[in-house]
């Protein structure tokens, strides 16, 4: 095999990569992530931030973005949308009685824990976990992507 067409067939494998890489992008920014919801045992308690927890607000916590961060969640099965703050740390794991376990160890598969209110305009409050989208709205002020866009 002469050397151009080894050439050849090594760029025409990189251009499939990259184009395979790019597909996956676009695929894992569309995915759908699990969440739960958390209100009752926690109104008027504190959040991770300080605030106090407030279940008929439109708030969430994640375990991932910086505190005041505005995420929009849409409901995969239904396509219904809400804008939530996130304030607060979790999902975490509970026992059986809602209690969480101490130490405080991340839930295994729910990445987001929805208000009461924002879980009920998602339409999730039923089955308890559902799958959502998440987008960034608006991040703080001096955050590091804040800083380069």
């Amino acid at each position: 095999m002469k050397k151009s067409a080894r050439l050849k067939l090594i760029y025409a494998a990189l251009s499939a990569l990259v184009v395979a890489a790019v597909i996956c992008a676009v695929i894992l920014s569309r995915a759908c992530v699990w969440a739960s919801w958390y209100g009752p045992h926690f109104q008027g308690k504190p959040t991770a931030n300080g605030e106090v927890f407030n279940m008929y607000g439109m708030s969430a916590a994640s375990r991932s973005f910086p505190f005041g961060t505005v995420i929009e969640v849409t409901n995969c099965s239904n396509d219904r949308k809400v804008q939530v703050r996130i304030n607060d740390r979790g999902p975490y794991k509970m026992d059986s009685r809602g209690n969480a376990v101490y130490p405080l160890r991340p839930h295994p598969y729910r990445d987001l824990d929805l208000s009461y209110a924002a879980a009920r305009k998602l339409g999730i409050i039923k089955k308890g976990v559902a799958r959502v989208r998440i987008q960034v709205v608006s991040r703080p002020s001096g955050t590091e992507k804040e800083k380069h866009t």
